[in-house]
C-alpha cells in the first residue's frame, strides 16, 4: 500500500524471512495477489480442456507435472483447495452470463463433482481419490 512506511515494510520482510517465507512486494493492491491470479487462469484453461472433452484431468496433470518437474498438477491443486472454494462465484457467473465456456465448465463440475459431494481431498474424492491420489504413485508419470 502506498501509505505503508519503509520501516513497516522492512520489519515485515524480515519477519517473513525469519519464518521461512519469501516476501513478495506488490506495487499496488490486486485481488488474489500473484499466485491466485496466475492459478485462476491456469485452472480455467485446464477445466476448459476437460469440460470440452479434449482430455482428462489425469492427462492434464501428467503433462503439467512432467513439464514443470513438480509433484502435483492443476487438478491435484484444485482438489487440495476444495472444489467448493469459489463455487458460489463460479455458479453465479455461469448462470447469469452468456459465456458458453463458463456454462460448460459449471455444468461439468456440478454434474460430475459438486452434486455428488466430491469436493476434493477434504471429502475423500474429487478429481482423485484420497488419501492416496493417483498422482502420488511413482508410476503416474510413466
Amino acid at each position: 500500500h502506498p501509505g505503508t512506511s519503509k520501516e513497516v515494510l522492512d520489519v515485515t520482510i524480515e519477519f517473513s524471512r525469519r519464518i521461512g517465507l519469501m516476501p513478495i512486494i506488490l506495487e499496488k493492491e490486486q485481488p488474489g495477489y500473484i499466485i491466485n491470479s496466475l492459478l485462476g487462469g491456469l485452472m480455467g484453461r485446464a477445466l476448459e480442456l476437460v469440460a470440452n472433452g479434449v482430455t482428462t484431468p489425469q492427462q492434464v496433470d501428467k503433462c503439467w507435472m512432467s513439464n514443470m518437474k513438480i509433484g502435483i498438477g492443476v487438478f491435484g491443486i484444485m482438489d487440495n483447495n476444495g472444489l467448493d472454494v469459489g463455487w458460489e462465484m463460479r455458479e453465479k457467473y455461469a448462470l447469469s452470463s452468456e459465456d458458453k465456456q463458463a456454462k460448460a465448465i459449471y455444468e461439468y463440475l456440478k454434474t460430475n463433482y459438486i452434486d455428488k459431494g466430491h469436493l476434493g481431498r477434504k471429502t475423500g474424492q474429487g478429481f482423485y481419490k484420497y488419501p492416496k491420489p493417483e498422482y502420488k504413485n511413482p508410476d503416474f508419470l510413466k
